[in-house]
């Protein structure tokens, strides 16, 4: 038998602290602290990695040929491609 060992991280995109903003913001969540602090305390106390939104990433979303216009959800394919 083969055994591999294989390394797993937890990622979230700096996008998400806006999508997180916009609930807030509209009542569908509710928190006890501001939505940015909640966001980066969340992130710090989790060890979850934040990987860099680069201009290049962020063009290469922009261009990419896919139905969906959403920019949050471009990004997000993008990010996840480079990971």
């Amino acid at each position: 038998m083969i055994s591999v060992e294989v390394e797993h991280s937890l990622h979230i995109s700096e996008i998400s602290a806006a999508e997180i903003t916009c609930l807030v913001r509209s009542r569908k969540l509710i928190t006890k602290i501001p939505a940015e602090e909640w966001f980066f305390t969340a992130v710090q106390k989790s060890g979850i990695e934040l990987p860099p939104l680069s201009a290049s990433l962020l063009t290469r979303s922009i261009l990419m040929e896919w139905e969906n216009k959403d920019p949050a959800d471009r990004i997000l394919l993008v990010l996840n491609l480079n990971i």
